[in-house]
């Protein structure tokens, strides 16, 4: 082999190298998504935790609060919030 043609072979061998990590990344994303979407179908706990954590749902019977923290870290009650949940 030439070195032009050692040069194209280590170069595509890195470039496969770094495919193929990448392939096995988003193979691992796909199935961490997998497990969560299978978890969510058959879990109707499950999908109501993340229904109120990742969108902030509460039920129409329920009274959310949410405490606003000062610059001191400390949680003010002057600005403690109500928010009634039949009005979402």
């Amino acid at each position: 082999m030439s070195s032009g043609g050692i040069r194209r072979f280590l170069s595509h061998k890195k470039e496969y190298n770094r495919l193929n990590e990448q392939l096995m990344e988003t193979q691992a994303r796909l199935s961490q998504k997998q497990n969560l979407l299978d978890r969510a179908q058959g879990d109707d706990a499950f999908l109501e935790m993340e229904a109120r954590r990742n969108l902030s749902l509460v039920r129409k019977d329920e009274i959310e609060f949410r405490f606003v923290e000062t610059k001191e870290n400390h949680v003010s009650s002057e600005k403690m919030e109500k928010i009634d949940g039949a009005g979402r």
